[in-house]
């Protein structure tokens, strides 16, 4: 009998899922309303142009932003507060359904006078004896970050932990120390206050993800939002200005 009511049961819930996050559009006109979140390591480098493309492609169309952290973001997701995410995995919930978007790599960020700035490339054993500026793990990369060392047995001396990508910027541009930082932010760097460099061999990256209840069909509005996503972050890549 469960079984047998499954369906209804998921038709009701994207019904209600459309009504509470008022997702009803008509994308041949531009019109429509779309709840997206986003975390803070993302947000703040790919939403900028993103949002500059949609309303260029969809004028009429009303989006309502929330950045936050994965866990709350996926909470927003089953309460069906939001439509979709744009975050990174791991994501723990059987209730949530994932599109893979990109790649993002992880890069080394250093002080232009730091030793190591003179290298092209450098190798993750280099973390062992630096200083190192530390994303909290209450943020997913954070965790991500923390994670790759320790499967490498590297154990960076932490002299600052933030919740902030720019604070990181900052410390590292005055030779606090050094720091994993994402791609992202790199083609977004024109300060130039930080050089760049990739690690040598595996080099660390994270699975960028549009995340949604397994439960509903994502509307024709969020499929455009996911489309521009991609595609904001393909042009940034090609029209990156920084010192790797």
């Amino acid at each position: 009998a469960g079984r047998a009511l499954l369906p209804r049961a998921r038709v009701i819930l994207k019904e209600a899922g459309d009504i509470k996050a008022g997702i009803k559009e008509d994308v041949s006109s531009g019109a429509g309303h779309l709840s997206v979140g986003l975390i803070p390591t993302i947000a703040p480098y790919i939403l900028p142009g993103a949002l500059k493309r949609f309303y260029e492609s969809f004028p009429r169309a009303q989006i309502g932003v929330e950045e936050n952290l994965t866990e709350r973001l996926v909470k927003k997701i089953i309460g069906l507060e939001i439509e979709m995410a744009v975050m990174s995995l791991p994501i723990d919930d059987r209730m949530i359904k994932t599109e893979s978007l990109f790649e993002d790599p992880l890069v080394l960020a250093l002080s232009p006078g730091h030793e190591l700035a003179k290298s092209d490339d450098v190798s993750i054993e280099d973390l062992k004896s630096i200083p190192f500026i530390a994303l909290d793990e209450e943020h997913c990369l954070g965790e991500q970050i923390n994670n790759f060392c320790y499967e490498r047995q590297i154990n960076p001396e932490i002299v600052c932990r933030t919740w902030n990508l720019s604070t990181i910027q900052h410390c590292v541009s005055f030779g606090s120390g050094v720091s994993l930082v994402p791609n992202m932010l790199v083609m977004t760097d024109v300060s130039r206050r930080c050089v760049y460099r990739p690690i040598e061999g595996q080099s660390p990256k994270r699975t960028v993800v549009a995340a949604w209840h397994r439960d509903r069909e994502l509307s024709k509005l969020a499929r455009e939002f996911i489309r521009i996503v991609k595609e904001e972050y393909e042009y940034m890549a090609s029209n990156e200005n920084r010192d790797v």
